[in-house]
């Protein structure tokens, strides 16, 4: 029976230290378990703001320290969902911006069109090509 080689067994083999890390998810758990009990510790403060302008700015020197709102058990699991509500918009152009390069990726329409501008404008103008692609790539940005 073979056994099937992982991906990244290349990265595995060669240094130990990666293949000690937590996943991503483990980390940020963490992250949010720590941030928690900091609000435990840390004295809660505030800047008074001003209007100039028709901005707010923070007034020098005016640093109060209030009255501590510390973060229960409940908060913390609750700030979760509460975060995504609050970044609907941004996840979801990050998960579209994601799925049309991964469709791009998979047509390999990305490098079909960069094989075609260089077969058409020639490898002595390499420097135009990855201006125009890079004004394109701007474009979608905009676009999303």
């Amino acid at each position: 029976m073979e056994r099937k080689i992982n991906d990244n067994s290349e990265i595995s083999r060669g240094n130990k230290f990666l293949t000690k890390i937590p996943h991503a998810i483990v980390i940020l758990f963490g992250i949010i378990i720590f941030v928690t009990f900091l609000t435990y510790l840390l004295p809660a403060g505030q800047y008074e703001r001003q209007l100039v302008n028709g901005r707010q700015s923070v007034v020098p020197n005016s640093y109060k320290i209030i009255e501590s709102t510390s973060v229960s058990l409940f908060q913390m699991f609750k700030a979760i969902p509460l975060g995504f509500k609050s970044a609907v918009d941004i996840i979801f152009i990050v998960l579209a911006g994601g799925i049309m390069f991964g469709i791009m990726e998979k047509s390999k329409a990305i490098e079909n069109t960069i094989g075609t501008l260089v077969k058409k404008m020639g490898v002595k103008r390499k420097f135009m090509i990855v201006t125009i692609i890079t004004f394109v790539y701007g474009f979608l940005g905009i676009a999303v």
